[in-house]
This record gives C-alpha cells, structure tokens and sequence, in this order.
C-alpha cells in the first residue's frame, strides 16, 4: 500500500511537471528618488512600473510609502533596470540601502566609509559598486539617469 501511494504521488508529480506553463514576469527596477524640499533626503525601492510609483510616492495616488509623505515632491534621481525577478530586485535594493550590513560589499566596506554611504551622490557610489558585484555583475544591469 505504501509503494502505490509513492508511485501514484511520483506520477502526479510527473505529469504536472510536463504540464507546467512558464509565466514571463514583468521586468523589474530598482530606483533612487531624491527629495526636491530636502536636497540630502532619498529613498530607495523597488517596483516593475517606475512611473507609477513615482506618482504614488508624491501622493498624486493612493500606495507610496509613509516616509516619502513628509519631503514631497520627489523625482527620478536612478533607476536600474535589468533584473529577472522579483526576488533579485528586492535583494539588490536591500543591499542598496544597507551597504555596510550586506555580503555583497564585504570588501569594499572602507572605501564606502570614505566616500559617504548617505544622500544622492552616496547613494550612487553604493549603486555603482554592487552592480560590479555579484551575482549582480552577471546580469546585464543598466543604470538610467531620469
């Protein structure tokens, strides 16, 4: 009785698997926005539509973050683009605002220090250090300035 729970449990599998439709996602973006009130604020995040999130962050709808609420209005100060999925461009934007605390980074952590971790330029430095990094350096990343 246990052999044909296994052997039927490994067929399902077998089918489904057989069955299984890949789904593109849509591409996804990391992107920096500086405050226009404060020169010195930014934030960084994540989205697979940068211009509704850029709306959603100056309050024009409903979505943006609470700590982009008080140095309204924002703009575009970066946007990488390039990631396959999700996962990645949510691991990257992590590392992006955590550069001391990130793997990635190990090494490069008393040239970050001089340099400055904080505000636009900081910011940037920070970008352009992971994506020479991997596993970011091997996947064709593509930094835009709006």
């Amino acid at each position: 009785m246990v052999v044909h729970r296994i052997e039927t449990h490994f067929f399902l599998s077998s089918v489904l698997r057989k069955r299984r439709v890949k789904v593109m996602e849509k591409p996804w973006y990391c992107y920096l926005l500086c405050s226009e009130k404060k020169h010195n604020r930014t934030y960084v995040g994540s989205t697979c539509d940068v211009h509704r999130r850029l709306r959603q962050h100056n309050g024009l709808r409903s979505g943006g973050a609470r700590y982009t609420r008080a140095y309204r209005p924002w703009r575009h100060a970066l946007v990488v683009k390039g990631f396959p999925d999700r996962t990645r461009a949510l691991q990257f934007e992590w590392a992006w605002k955590h550069p001391r605390r990130s793997r990635y980074l190990r090494q490069e952590r008393k040239t970050l220090l001089k340099h400055g971790l904080h505000g636009v330029r900081g910011r940037m430095y920070v970008c352009k250090k992971l994506m020479h990094t991997k596993p970011w350096n091997c996947m064709h990343l593509e930094s835009v300035t709006l």
